[in-house]
């Protein structure tokens, strides 16, 4: 029962250390998909400049227009930077709490195991406790086994400290 329990909850325990790892994951991919996305609005924003400045005529080669365009794609990947580093601590904070989970699974499997075994040596202990004292003295299991008997009525009793008599 108790290794069942404990393989349970390890069980548990590393499905959400996956579906983290999944999260993760996710988080990288979304990030690449918004990365594409910004570059494209960027390389479009100083399209549409680069037009307007045109149809008005004005050298994009120098001076104020140039500078708008530079400062246009210096924003854009800025942008991109920011979004690249959230989505970086978003991703570890994930994987992070992922090898967590994985402890704790890791820990509920030996706990398990643990609370098993200890449950058995009590078991046994509490046995040889009951046939260590019996009225006749001694520690042996024989001594305990010696004061078995049946009464008048054709009943077994326990004895004193756990000992059938």
């Amino acid at each position: 029962g108790q290794i069942q329990s404990a393989n349970a909850q390890a069980n548990a325990a590393t499905q959400d250390a996956d579906a983290k790892r999944l999260m993760a994951q996710e988080v990288q991919d979304r990030q690449n998909l918004n990365r594409e996305t910004m570059r494209r609005q960027g390389e479009a924003t100083m399209g549409n400049q680069a037009s307007q400045y045109a149809a008005g005529n004005v050298d994009v080669g120098s001076g104020s227009p140039l500078m708008t365009m530079e400062n246009t794609l210096a924003e854009t990947n800025r942008k991109i930077n920011n979004n690249q580093i959230e989505a970086d601590f978003r991703s570890r904070m994930y994987l992070i709490g992922a090898a967590n989970e994985d402890q704790v699974s890791n820990a509920d499997r030996t706990s398990g195991w643990w609370k098993a075994g200890s449950t058995i040596l009590t078991g046994a202990s509490g046995i040889a406790k009951g046939f260590g004292s019996s009225p006749g003295g001694g520690n042996s299991i024989m001594n305990g086994a010696s004061n078995i008997g049946v009464d008048t009525g054709g009943s077994m009793s326990i004895g004193q400290a756990g000992t059938i008599s």
